[in-house]
Formats: C-alpha cells, structure tokens, sequence
C-alpha cells in the first residue's frame, strides 16, 4: 500500500507541477507566499504542519466531504465534488492556488473509491498520498 501511496504521489506532484510551472509563465508567482522562518524551530515546525498535519487533516475533510455527497452522487462524482470542494478552499487564501492543487485533490480522492463510503484503511491512504506528495513540494523548496 505505501508504494502504491507514493506512486500516486508522484502522479499528484507532476500534475501539480505542470500546472504551476503553466501559471509561472502567467503570473507572478502560481503558489502562496511562503515564510517557514530563519530559525531551525520554525523551519521544522512549518515541515511538520505541511508534511504530517496538512493532509492529515485535509484527508478527514476529503473523507467527510465524499461522505455527504455519495447519498446523492455515485463515487465517481463524490470524489470529483469532494477534491473539487478542498481545491475551491484553498484558493479561498490565494486563487491560482486552487488552480495549482485541483487535480492532486482529485487525487488523493482516489483510494476513498474503494467503496461507497470512506473506511479508516481508505482515508489513511488518501493522507499517506498527500503526505508523500507534500513531503516531495517541501524538498523541492528545499532545494531550489
């Protein structure tokens, strides 16, 4: 399962990548400023929020999201909804952004069509994508 994780993370950050290296030509800047700070304790503590508590957080409200909308909808539709809505949210901060990270919210919406209704085995994949995919977006900011 963790393979398979990380293989549709690296799916989630090259369609992330593309569509903010697009935007990059557009506009100033495709992504939110970000500060992580000078000091060793902010910098860890901004990797943690990104890497752990981010898409902990987000798969939660992904799951929750798919949840209500597949008493209406068929899976297919609530996960497109459910990732749609979570990538409307972010742009709610900066709107290129919702752009930037709609087809990954569609993404790490895939494990929850497991089933009609999200399982904790489910969620915890949809996480585990978004934590590898994360974890790849803060080394690269690392490194460039």
């Amino acid at each position: 399962m963790v393979l398979h994780c990380f293989l549709w993370a690296c799916v989630s950050f090259a369609g992330a990548f593309l569509v903010g290296s697009g935007l990059n030509h557009v506009l100033e800047s495709p992504h939110p400023p970000l500060d992580m700070g000078s000091d060793a304790f902010s910098i860890v503590l901004m990797v943690v929020a990104t890497v752990v508590l981010s898409p902990a957080t987000e798969a939660l409200l992904l799951a929750w999201l798919f949840k209500k909308m597949s008493k209406r909808l068929t899976p297919l539709w609530s996960a497109i909804g459910a990732g749609t809505l979570l990538a409307a949210a972010q742009s709610l901060f900066y709107w290129p952004w919702g752009l930037v990270v709609w087809f990954p919210s569609l993404v790490f919406a895939i494990p929850l069509l497991r089933s009609s209704r999200p399982s904790r085995e489910n969620t915890m994949a949809s996480a585990l994508i978004h934590m590898f995919h994360n974890a790849m977006a803060v080394a690269w900011i690392l490194i460039t």
